[in-house]
């Protein structure tokens, strides 16, 4: 089984997302312009690989794109997979745009367990609360917790099958930004870049955004390679959610394609094996350059 350990897989089914965060390399490299799908043959074929190898993890239908930008593309590809995987954990991340601009039949079907909608405009619990019952959310008490959790911002609720919604008010303002595998990173002076908020409330916008860490050279193993993995629109496996196959400081630390093999040959090749063996050591000067300047994991 040689993914026994493996307990997430984010699969990017098509390219495209509707913003430009200044947080997000995608500010930078272009999933604007147009929407790129993975091959469905190429998906399929993923699918039943991971059955074949008994993986038993969540799948993340969430990566660099925005989900619901082709929604009948994901509820498809979400069906599919359940075909295939029946008991299965899925997920996804969402800006909160088109369910907003589509209403509850964006969710009619959607074979989810977990959605997460992140309130990038720092609109706020009440505007959290309209979009629930906009898209005929049931609210569920999370007053236990947020006193374990401190998450006085976020908003619990259901729908149908879907048995876990989270809505995560002002996020700019909550979460310390990560260094997305060195692409903050200014590479002639090794400082940290200054990002400022381009979405959110007045009180947010164009406000100097905190970095998780402070930005420093990581000095701590990374445990994200053994337990994840992360495979672009193009088939493109990588080790870990901040190694992006456009990034062009990140083409070294590909592991390989599922276009061209089976993903967990992938995962138990010389490579993929000796850099997880790497990244779990506390070798961290001898890091690859976009995993010393991380602080994910």
């Amino acid at each position: 089984m040689p993914l026994r350990g493996v307990k997430k897989i984010e699969i990017e089914v098509f390219s495209r997302c509707n913003r430009k965060c200044n947080w997000c390399p995608n500010v930078a490299f272009d999933r604007f312009t147009e929407n790129i799908p993975m091959s469905e043959d190429c998906y399929l074929q993923l699918l039943n690989d991971l059955k074949e190898s008994n993986f038993k993890g969540q799948i993340s239908f969430s990566r660099y794109n925005e989900p619901f930008q082709d929604h009948i593309m994901l509820k498809e590809r979400i069906n599919q997979a359940r075909k295939i995987f029946p008991k299965g954990y899925f997920l996804a991340n969402t800006n909160g745009d088109y369910l907003k601009k589509i209403g509850p039949s964006i969710l009619d079907g959607l074979g989810l367990d977990e959605l997460n909608i992140m309130d990038y405009d720092c609109k706020g619990l009440e505007y959290g609360k309209k979009l629930f019952e906009k898209l005929n959310i049931k609210r569920r008490d999370n007053s236990k917790l947020d006193k374990k959790y401190k998450y006085p911002w976020k908003l619990i609720g259901e729908y149908e099958n879907i048995k876990l919604i989270h809505f995560y008010a002002d996020w700019p303002k909550h979460n310390p930004l990560e260094n997305r595998g060195g692409f903050f990173t200014d590479l002639a002076t090794g400082k940290i870049k200054t990002v400022t908020a381009n979405y959110g409330d007045k009180a947010t916008r164009g406000k100097k955004m905190k970095w998780k860490g402070g930005g420093k050279t990581r000095k701590s193993p990374c445990k994200l390679p053994t337990i994840n993995m992360n495979i672009d629109f193009d088939g493109t496996v990588n080790p870990c959610c901040h190694i992006r196959t456009d990034n062009p400081m990140h083409k070294d630390y590909h592991l390989g394609n599922i276009n061209e093999q089976k993903v967990q040959d992938i995962f138990t090749s010389k490579k993929a094996t000796e850099f997880r063996k790497l990244l779990a050591s506390g070798n961290w000067k001898n890091y690859p350059e976009p995993c010393r300047l991380c602080s994910k994991g």
